[in-house]
């Protein structure tokens, strides 16, 4: 079984996480994940005093992990 490329469309073999087409690496975002996680503890931590403005940041910090966490092709030039 394989995958396509989400840049180039070639075929990547089941296993290879590099497109030997257009060099794009299948990964997940580490910035946004981290981002994500250090928004998670500003909400646990606004949430007692500011109830609103808590929830809300815990509502964007699951976002950020969601989108961080999840693979997608990446190039490092484009």
């Amino acid at each position: 079984m394989s995958m396509e490329c989400g840049h180039c469309g070639s075929e990547v073999k089941d296993g290879f996480k590099v497109c030997s087409g257009c060099g794009a690496h299948y990964r997940s975002n580490m910035k946004i994940f981290v981002g994500g996680i250090l928004l998670l503890f500003l909400g646990i931590i606004t949430v007692p005093d500011h109830l609103i403005a808590g929830l809300v940041i815990l509502g964007v910090a699951g976002l950020c992990v969601y989108q961080g966490g999840s693979r997608k092709w990446y190039r490092h030039n484009a």
